[in-house]
């Protein structure tokens, strides 16, 4: 029964190409115009979570001993802030390797910082963290911190 139903979609696009063509160039059209916008979209929203920083040093003075890592988040888009995650990696000065326990596994939260309170546009905070736990001992002082697996979720 498929076959007749297909022998007769065949022959009225050969009848009538000329409706069948102008139909699909509108159809084409428009999926083209769904896909920009949706493009465009998620470009805009990528860039309104660039805009939001996070930036890791080590400083016992603004911070205490026990949490010396002075954690600055800083949203400088349009848009709030919902939920901002970011890990920690640790490095001692001229080696590569993240010396942060669990890091060398490949689990990419291995130190899971957040803030849930929302951050409004053109605003910071500063959060004083305690050293995540390292695989080897060494003077955190001397130690090289930065930020990675930034993920932030904004408000609608």
């Amino acid at each position: 029964m498929l076959w007749v139903a297909l022998i007769i979609g065949l022959i009225l696009i050969y009848l009538f190409r000329k409706q069948v063509a102008v139909i699909a160039g509108i159809v084409v059209l428009m999926a083209a115009v769904v896909i920009l916008y949706m493009y465009n979209e998620d470009k805009e929203l990528e860039y309104d979570r660039d805009l939001i920083k996070v930036h890791v040093k080590y400083d016992e003075v603004v911070c205490s001993p026990d949490k010396p890592l002075q954690v600055i988040v800083e949203n400088t888009s349009p848009s709030v802030a919902k939920v901002v995650k970011w890990n920690v990696e640790v490095f001692r000065p001229g080696y590569s390797a993240n010396i942060v326990k669990g890091a060398s596994g490949g689990d990419p939260w291995s130190t899971p910082y957040r803030i849930d309170t929302p951050l409004k546009e053109m605003s910071k905070v500063t959060i004083c963290y305690s050293v995540p736990t390292l695989n080897e001992k060494s003077p955190v002082s001397q130690l090289l911190y930065r930020i990675a697996n930034k993920a932030v979720e904004l408000a609608d």
